[in-house]
């Protein structure tokens, strides 16, 4: 069963991952530089309870797609060069990430949820609009 799945570097417009959540096994997917956009995100990747590192880096997207804040057993997120202006998380979510990227995006702040995230330790937030 598939455990990693890297398609980073690939002009993907219309690939719709209409498969993804049945890959349950994943603990790996990168897709950096994808033309990942809201649309063609799967809504929810409710089953995939071994997703552990997900990389949706140089895809221009406007806000965290929800789906990524529902993954409690993520260690590792890559969310760097898009176009995010704001983190709408919560208490409770991400409790186990460690390594949190969100350089060069449109931050104007960090959460303070961010900052009790226990297990966090590395965030990377170069390249944004924090005052």
């Amino acid at each position: 069963m598939l455990q990693s799945l890297k398609l980073s570097n690939n002009p993907l417009n219309h690939f719709q991952l209409k498969q993804l959540p049945s890959m349950t096994s994943l603990s790996v997917l990168h897709m950096s530089n994808t033309n990942r956009t809201l649309d063609n995100i799967p809504p929810t990747l409710d089953d995939m309870h071994n997703l552990r590192d997900v990389d949706f880096s140089e895809n221009a997207l406007p806000v965290v797609p929800e789906a990524l804040f529902k993954l409690r057993n993520l260690r590792k997120l890559n969310l760097s060069g898009n176009k995010i202006e704001q983190l709408n998380m919560t208490d409770g979510e991400w409790e186990n990430l460690e390594t949190l990227n969100i350089s060069h995006n449109q931050l104007n702040a960090i959460p303070d949820c961010v900052v009790k995230l226990t297990r966090l330790s590395k965030l990377y937030a170069a390249n944004n609009l924090l005052t």
